[in-house]
């Protein structure tokens, strides 16, 4: 499972680092992910695959002015 989870770490950490490289900064970022893996053993190789998906949520203050640049 670990594995799994390595192999999607730079794509959750690009999404977040996007996000918070905004303009005007969500105070709240959320992120689903689910991973589905499989195996299948051949006469001569293994071949392993991983799938995932994600659902994100970005939420902004908007009472308190809390995001990085308010301004505008």
């Amino acid at each position: 499972m670990r594995a799994a989870v390595d192999r999607v770490r730079p794509a959750v950490q690009d999404i977040v680092d996007s996000l918070r490289s905004m303009p005007r900064r969500p105070d709240r970022i959320t992120l689903e992910f689910g991973v589905k893996v499989t195996a299948e053993a051949g006469v001569v190789v293994a071949r392993s695959t991983a799938e995932a998906h994600f659902t994100v949520g970005v939420e902004w203050d908007t009472t308190g002015g809390t995001g990085a640049s308010d301004a505008g």
